[in-house]
């Protein structure tokens, strides 16, 4: 492959775009309240703007890094990838990828300041945040078994936090707030699953995730443990426990059931295939299928709904 084609692909558009609309939906929801960014003010919209691309440049850094953390994995599992084929050196990745990780977190900070000190602080301990979970992961993370899979679930559930803490420092960080913990304990369970389709590159990377550590058929038996966990939290901001006020519309609520369930079907199926073959290109392609492809498009589906409560929800009030 051609090298700007190559660069288009390491940073994995699909991540991009999920990073990008997911933040950007939420912040929808939470834009023109009391004490938020006004989107029919000039200056802000195109800050947040501003932002958003940013926030998709942190992602996309944090991707091509990752192929370079990934190598010895990705020549056993995806030789065809930029790094291995040869497209794209390890060390461009490597330093490539840092910068956009680094320029990604930085500059927004100073576009919204002038909106207030809030909007500056917020973009700037967030995206933080990601940028540490990032690096720590990419050089150690999957060394550390299940801390491993828990920096790459705040990642996960930062998106929707993110958009929404921006364009309303207070209200959308705590409102959004139960969401994020129901996202970041389930995606733990995402990511076993995930890095169980990747067991032998990790091997012979010599990674020490949860399926390495404790063998497949074990780490996804723990999966759905996690997966329980989503279900109290996310429920919160809907019908207001733990004295937060009811918030959501039902639109949000039926939403993530329908996103919870898709996920235990996935697993389900991905479980029923390891446990009932020794083909591996059927438990690969199982894995591929279901939780690489599958539970991805629900993660797209919950944006979608969380673009639906911006308009027909909670934000059409």
């Amino acid at each position: 492959m051609n090298k700007a084609y190559a660069w288009f692909r390491i940073v994995r558009p699909p991540i991009v775009f999920i990073g990008v609309f997911g933040s950007t939906v939420t912040a929808l929801v939470f834009q023109g309240r009391p004490g938020a960014m006004d989107f029919s003010v000039s200056y802000h919209m195109w800050a947040f703007v501003f932002s958003m691309f940013c926030w998709g440049m942190l992602w996309g850094g944090i991707m091509v890094h990752n192929d370079y953390t990934d190598l010895k994995s990705d020549m056993v599992n995806r030789p065809h990838k930029p790094i291995p084929s040869g497209a794209i050196t390890p060390r461009q990745a490597h330093y490539g990828g840092m910068a956009m990780m680094t320029l990604g977190w930085l500059l927004p900070v100073p576009f919204l300041y002038p909106i207030g000190f809030s909007y500056a602080l917020s973009a700037f301990f967030w995206g933080f945040t990601l940028w540490l979970v990032g690096v720590v992961y990419n050089y150690w993370g999957k060394n550390w078994g299940f801390i491993g899979h828990a920096l790459v679930a705040w990642g996960v559930a930062l998106i929707p936090l993110y958009g929404g803490a921006l364009v309303s420092p207070y209200e959308g960080m705590a409102l959004l707030f139960p969401l994020f913990l129901a996202i970041f304990i389930s995606e733990i369970g995402r990511e076993i699953v995930v890095c169980a389709g990747d067991y032998y590159g990790d091997v012979r990377q010599g990674w020490k995730t949860v399926p390495v550590l404790h063998g497949r058929k074990r780490a996804m038996q723990m999966v759905p443990l996690f997966f329980a966990g989503f279900l109290p939290f996310y429920a919160i901001p809907y019908f207001g426990w733990l004295g937060y006020p009811p918030f959501f519309s039902p639109i949000y609520f039926w939403g993530y059931t329908i996103f919870i369930t898709g996920l235990y079907l996935c697993w389900l199926a991905i479980y029923y295939t390891l446990t009932h073959t020794d083909d591996e290109k059927r438990i690969w392609r199982s894995f591929e299928i279901y939780a690489r492809t599958l539970t991805r498009l629900f993660i797209i589906f919950t944006q979608f709904v969380m673009l639906a409560e911006a308009f027909w929800g909670v934000g059409a009030g």
